[in-house]
């Protein structure tokens, strides 16, 4: 999990000082595939951004293919895993509030996949 977590924060960090913009863009929209994620990397997830970027993190959107994971988030709060301004920020994404997404992200930049009208990159390195 160190190199995980090393590697996050650095990620995240880059982000922050190469693509904000101070006084235009500020915040981030952080989507998450989580269907093959681990309940522990989602939490270490989870506390990093909670430790180190709290302030720039508008909205989590997750993906989720199984109902199992939908149901672990309300529990994580309720344990006092994650503070309440962070689930606020959470999006569980499913076809039903695609809308919701689309008026989060603009049409031209999410993929298809999602609703969206931007194929993805056409090759990876």
């Amino acid at each position: 999990m160190d190199e995980f977590e090393k590697c996050f924060t650095f990620v995240m960090s880059n982000i922050i000082k190469y693509f904000l913009i101070p006084g235009q863009i500020e915040n981030i929209i952080i989507f998450i595939e989580a269907e093959k994620i681990k309940l522990e990397e989602f939490k270490l997830i989870i506390k990093l951004l909670e430790l180190r970027f709290v302030q720039r993190v508008y909205r989590i959107v997750l993906n989720f293919s199984s109902d199992s994971f939908k149901q672990i988030i309300p529990k994580l709060s309720k344990n006092s895993y994650m503070y309440q301004t962070t689930q606020k920020k959470i999006i569980i994404f499913n076809e039903e509030n695609q809308d919701l997404l689309l008026n989060l992200i603009d049409k031209k930049q999410l993929i298809t996949k999602y609703g969206g009208q931007d194929s993805g990159p056409l090759s990876f390195w």
